[in-house]
This record gives C-alpha cells, sequence and structure tokens, in this order.
C-alpha cells in the first residue's frame, strides 16, 4: 500500500488548510476543500498497520522496513493535519494517538511527544479497554508514573506492565 499522487495532493491540501489555522488566516479566505480529506482514513490506518504487522512479523533492519516508514511518514502527516484543520473535531484524542504513534513509528520521538502531550493525564474511551490509555502513557514517557485500578479485560496487566516498566527505568 502506497500513497499515490491524488493522495499525495489530498494531504497537501489538508496540511494547507491546517496552517491556515496555524497562521491565523480568516476563515473566509481559506481554501475551499473539494474533497473530503476523510477519504484518506483507509489508506492512513492501512499503511500505520503495514509497519505495525511487519515489526510485529520479522526483527531484521533491511530496506523494506524503512520503505515502510518512509510511507508511514504519510499517515502522520496527514494525522496530524487532520486535527490541525478542524474538520472533525471530535476525533481530536483519537487522531492525536494515532499521529503520535505514527511520529514514533517513523523514528520522529520529538514530534510523537509533542502530539502525545497534548492528550494530557486524561483518559478517553476510544474503545480499546483502556490499552489506548496504556499507549498515551508509552507514547508520554510517564515511566515513573503508574497506571493502577484500570477496568477491563486488560486492566491487570496494564498494572504489570507499567509496574515493571517504572522499575525497569528508575533502577
Amino acid at each position: 500500500m502506497k500513497p499515490e499522487r491524488m493522495s499525495q495532493r489530498l494531504l497537501s491540501i489538508t496540511r494547507s488548510k491546517s496552517k491556515m489555522y496555524e497562521y491565523e488566516i480568516p476563515e473566509k479566505d481559506h481554501i475551499a476543500i473539494s474533497r473530503d480529506p476523510a477519504n484518506l482514513f483507509p489508506l492512513a490506518m492501512g499503511l500505520l498497520g503495514d509497519l505495525a504487522a511487519y515489526i510485529n512479523l520479522t526483527r531484521a533492519e533491511n530496506g523494506f522496513e524503512n520503505e515502510l516508514k518512509d510511507d508511514l511518514i504519510f499517515s502522520a502527516q496527514f494525522f496530524d493535519s487532520f486535527l490541525q484543520s478542524r474538520l472533525r473535531e471530535e476525533l481530536n484524542p483519537y487522531l492525536l494517538l494515532l499521529g503520535s504513534a505514527s511520529y514514533y513509528l517513523c523514528d520522529l520521538p520529538g514530534s510523537s511527544k509533542v502530539l502525545a502531550n497534548r492528550l494530557g493525564d486524561d483518559s478517553y474511551d476510544l474503545g480499546g479497554d483502556h490499552l489506548e490509555d496504556l499507549l498515551r502513557w508509552l507514547l508520554q514517557g510517564n515511566l515513573n508514573t503508574h497506571i493502577h485500578g484500570l477496568p477491563g479485560p486488560y486492566g491487570k496487566y496494564i498494572n504489570v506492565v507499567t509496574d515493571y516498566l517504572s522499575g525497569f527505568t528508575t533502577s
């Protein structure tokens, strides 16, 4: 799965829209968007899934992994730009988490941390039985804190993981 020319163009339009908010351009002067950037979600999610699956299946560093990381930058920029473009503000926590994870997997930890920190310490129910809280905690790098008392099927495992990682980093 690779972003093609039309997808790259739609990403560029989305990034332009987000820059207009960043530079405080009045909304009446914003560019018109003729195609819905949300159409890029399947591609962006697929690129993220491709790299995650590849990492889980292989351990060797090679050119293919680097190519997948280069493609994943498309996803990271899309999630970040879609968030900044304010097109669907109800998706903000989800986009922050996806964008942060994408940047992290692209070996861009600074950009990852910036997005993850925007989530704050709040817990968001994104339908992951609190695995999203563990991912947020990892991406924020809050390894000196613990996550405890989460309900659901993974709560006790999340406690164990955070305890072990916190203990490992403070030793």
